[in-house]
């Protein structure tokens, strides 16, 4: 076994100074970050994006500035490069084929001479030209990360957005959740790494011995994500036309469900409410009517005091997005005249609550 110095050492007075290889220094970053790629772009630049070029459209494509980490793997522990670009980088595309489509990699690469044996002691952003007609593109290079693939097709006039596919690796320091799908779980991964896996949208923990167990946290209640109140009394109504008293938006995913809850007091408008009136109360979810509460007026009502009601909606039939739900007063039958009584010491409130999935 051979003990490294200590990274950061620092001799004084008259003892001999401590060197270090940057080999030594880069175990720094293989210490920090469990996952080379890029650095999410809400921390630097613009995430080492591939994009066509932003001058105008032509055979070629813009790389934004961004940082990232990138694994050398030329020889044993080579540890992982830091890289940086701070400002936007202009790759050529070679011209179309003359027949069929081709499918080019964008990528970013360490080029250390010490360990690959080249020439050189930097890093660049390169294009590796596809096959045409193979329908992949060229594997990503030692002590590289794919930034980009490029579909380039006979007849083809430039390189748009549409044209390219965002292959980006996201970096993940230790103790943060990496990014990844069922299939492309990190190898060897250590005892407690979390992972975010995008086709399933489930977070998983690993044993460190090969395994990853999920959370409950895509199945299990996820409580109330939506709430809303007034302290004013609302509009009145008196006959079948619906009044909207309270509203809240809320974000829904398909294939789960949601618990629709409001607590209100119906009264009079103007003593003009008639005993025997059928009230009906609706929760709507984007205009669609899910339930519908029904309440015959007391002759109390009719004279002053107020009727607190609490009514509850369970659906399970959400669509994806932020949807708009609502409480309606309306009169099934009857001519009396009704509202939804409301203060500051005496609120109307509307909640939703995520209950769990369906499966």
């Amino acid at each position: 076994m051979t003990l490294e110095s200590p990274v950061f050492l620092e001799a004084i007075g008259g003892d001999a100074l401590i060197s270090y290889s940057a080999r030594q220094a880069r175990t720094i970053l293989d210490g920090l970050f469990t996952k080379p790629g890029v650095v999410p772009a809400s921390a630097v630049g613009g995430g080492l994006l591939v994009s066509q070029r932003g001058a105008g459209a032509n055979f070629s494509v813009d790389v934004a500035g961004g940082l990232a980490t990138i694994l050398g793997v030329n020889v044993t522990a080579q540890g992982k490069y830091m890289v940086r670009n701070t400002a936007t980088v202009n790759v050529v595309i070679s011209a179309p084929p003359g027949s069929g489509t081709r499918i080019d990699l964008i990528y970013a690469q360490v080029r250390d001479k010490q360990a690959d044996g080249g020439s050189n002691y930097d890093w660049q952003i390169a294009v590796s030209n596809g096959t045409v007609g193979a329908g992949v593109p060229p594997a990503t290079p030692n002590n590289a990360i794919s930034l980009g693939n490029v579909s380039v097709t006979a007849g083809q006039a430039s390189v748009l957005n549409s044209n390219i596919t965002d292959t980006r690796p996201w970096a993940c320091a230790v103790g943060g959740i990496t990014v990844c799908s069922t299939t492309t779980r990190p190898a060897n991964a250590p005892l407690g790494m979390f992972i975010y896996e995008t086709n399933t949208g489930l977070v998983s923990y690993s044993d460190g011995l090969g395994n990853w167990f999920r959370l409950a946290a895509g199945s299990d209640a996820r409580g109330i994500i939506a709430r809303s109140e007034v302290t004013a009394n609302s509009a009145s109504w008196n006959s079948v036309t619906a009044v909207t008293i309270l509203t809240v938006n809320a974000l829904m995913e398909a294939g789960r469900r949601y618990k629709i809850c409001s607590m209100f007091q119906v009264g009079n408008a103007g003593g003009a409410q008639v005993a025997g009136d059928y009230m009906v109360a609706q929760h709507r979810v984007a205009g669609t009517i899910k339930s519908q509460y029904p309440q015959v007026s007391l002759s109390a009502i009719a004279n002053l005091a107020g009727n607190t009601w609490q009514y509850d909606t369970v659906i399970s039939d959400a669509t994806t997005g932020t949807q708009t739900v609502t409480v309606s007063g309306t009169n099934a039958s009857g001519t009396g005249t009704h509202q939804i009584l409301a203060s500051a010491s005496n609120k109307a409130w509307l909640t939703v609550e995520d209950i769990g999935s369906l499966t």
